[in-house]
């Protein structure tokens, strides 16, 4: 069975020129296996405290679903809006509990962050098209808070 993760399941933990590195480990299966296991998959993991790395086998094979970790990014800082979007999103929650009530402001703002980075994502996208094109395209249309942001930006790309 494929090992994926590295090529190499020893190291002699020496460095440059003295460096060994080599495919001691194997993982073997039956067909028969393979039929009962159609979406193993196995996986080297890193080597902590000993010279062999672990092979670990899933039998259900990995999960691709994971969500995305929330990084508040310094670049945001140099945006017009990211101050009053922050603090918008800060305002006061009826909760009892200080502690229930500060996770819950941070949660709103991370969402509220997530929300208008995707925002600002699209605008730039749409000013990638011509500005004369993107008010003919909204113009007669019912305005939503995000095209009128855009149509606004348009207006003033085009002047």
């Amino acid at each position: 069975m494929p090992i994926s993760g590295g090529a190499f399941t020893w190291s002699n933990q020496r460095i440059d020129d003295e460096t060994i590195l080599e495919k001691l480990d194997r993982v073997l299966c039956s067909p028969k296996w393979n039929i009962l296991f159609p979406k193993a998959v196995a996986m080297l993991d890193i080597a902590i405290g000993s010279d062999h790395a672990l092979i670990i086998i899933h039998l259900q094979g990995l999960k691709k679903n994971y969500k995305k970790e929330f990084k508040f990014e310094s670049k945001w800082l140099l945006e017009e809006d990211c101050t009053s979007t922050v603090q918008g999103s800060w305002e006061p929650i009826s909760q009892s509990r200080n502690s229930h009530r500060f996770g819950s402001k941070l949660r709103r703002t991370k969402y509220t962050l997530i929300r208008w980075n995707k925002l600002k994502d699209r605008v730039k996208n749409q000013m990638k098209i011509k500005p004369q094109r993107i008010i003919e395209y909204y113009q007669g249309k019912q305005l939503t808070k995000e095209n009128s942001l855009i149509l606004r930006i348009a207006k003033r790309n085009l002047t």
